[in-house]
């Protein structure tokens, strides 16, 4: 075994748009930089240009660069593309052999949640198998796990999960899922999700002044079910969404709430276009300053924005996540238990829905008590975001002490 990290890589879907994926990645980044300065970084992952901008770190691609060579593309098709795997495993061989430690930081890595057997499950399991025959430590860091409806991508996510040296879970639901489904996770530790390990820059930390009217920030998704855009109700279930969440933001600009409409991955842009395209046409001569969409391209631009809310109403789970590390206090509207069992943590449960059954005037109901009573439930949120904070200390210290 060696002794000393040289090469670490980091692997997952990073760079491809998702905010929370990307702010798992730069939590993991920081950290290392920290422990191991000399170990050199590199990121294993499909898009190349976000990555090498927002964090200057070399990048390999998870899959094999394909040439446009026709007669090899024909030949691969008649012979069921067994050739181009066989290439691709053997690119994938090559390139890990160079590594001493492979991490998956963070994020819901372990689901299928829209996602296809031969896209991220077999590259992930790609990649783990790659790394056991070749002798790198392989390191599952405060990962999401679960429902996995495909019975292939449960066959290739829990292969992986078995190939690793070190797995840790990002909450019990998690940890649950995987023993549910015949992982041994008797050793497998929970620490919280790596971005509440995120610094907030202290000029965001300034409180705004009593009077100033209230700023709600209203996150949404581009929600098409459980199964993604391709299930059968997946329009119905996006667009009656979609109506709701413009119901709510027109009940609170009629009650003189300041606006903010948010995202947590940049394919949610459509659904901001189209809330904000209805809010306009039927509140003529809406000011400016009371409903706001800005363009957010990382998770900095994301905590800026929220930090200038006082409450938040959420869908994607590291927006509900940016939200309690800046101690707002916050809505659910969630798609996974996960999103439940981390609002009762932080003495929030009684204010989740799941956003197929949003009902709004219970969630009309909700904002109101949260309203009236946000002084003290954003102390209780700060008390557990400290908690959270020194449990991901605590991890670290495994880390740096045993598997780097």
């Amino acid at each position: 075994m060696h002794t000393k990290t040289k090469r670490i890589a980091l692997f997952g879907y990073f760079g491809e748009g998702n905010i929370g994926n990307d702010a798992s990645l730069e939590a993991m980044v920081v950290f290392l930089r920290r422990a191991r300065p000399k170990a050199e970084l590199v990121c294993v992952c499909g898009r190349i240009q976000r990555v090498l901008a927002d964090y200057h770190i070399p990048v390999i691609l998870v899959n094999w660069p394909r040439p446009a060579n026709f007669l090899f593309w024909s030949l691969n098709g008649l012979l069921f593309k067994v050739p181009g795997r066989l290439v691709d495993l053997f690119y994938t061989l090559k390139a890990v052999q160079q590594f001493d430690v492979m991490i998956i930081p963070g994020t819901g890595i372990l689901d299928d949640f829209g996602d296809r057997p031969w896209i991220m499950p077999y590259a992930l399991f790609k990649w783990c198998l790659a790394a056991r025959i070749t002798g790198v430590r392989v390191l599952f860091v405060s990962i999401g796990a679960g429902p996995m409806n495909h019975p292939l991508n449960r066959w290739l996510l829990k292969s992986a999960a078995r190939l690793a040296h070190y797995r840790s879970y990002r909450d019990a639901v998690s940890k649950n899922f995987m023993e549910s489904i015949g992982i041994d996770t008797r050793m497998d530790p929970v620490y919280p999700d790596l971005v509440f390990k995120l610094q907030i820059p202290p000029s965001l930390a300034i409180p705004r002044e009593e009077e100033d009217p209230v700023r709600v920030g209203v996150g949404v998704m581009r929600y098409y079910g459980p199964t993604g855009r391709h299930a059968d109700h997946g329009r119905e279930i996006y667009e009656t969404y979609v109506k709701k969440i413009t119901l709510f933001v027109v009940w609170l600009l009629d009650h003189d709430y300041r606006v903010r409409l948010l995202i947590g991955d940049l394919d949610d842009q459509i659904v901001v276009d189209s809330i904000v395209n209805a809010v306009r046409a039927e509140k003529i001569g809406l000011p400016i300053e009371q409903f706001v969409s800005e363009p957010t391209q990382s998770f900095n631009d994301l905590t800026r924005q929220i930090a200038e809310t006082d409450i938040v109403v959420a869908s994607r789970f590291h927006n509900l996540i940016c939200a309690l590390k800046l101690t707002k206090p916050t809505i659910s509207l969630g798609y996974r238990q996960r999103h439940e069992e981390l609002m009762a943590e932080t003495g929030l449960g009684a204010f989740c829905q799941r956003i197929e059954e949003l009902d709004v005037d219970r969630l009309i109901d909700q904002f109101t008590t949260l309203a009236l009573r946000r002084k003290d439930f954003a102390r209780v949120i700060r008390d557990k975001t400290l908690v959270y904070q020194k449990r991901l200390r605590l991890q670290e210290d495994v880390l740096t002490a045993t598997l780097l």
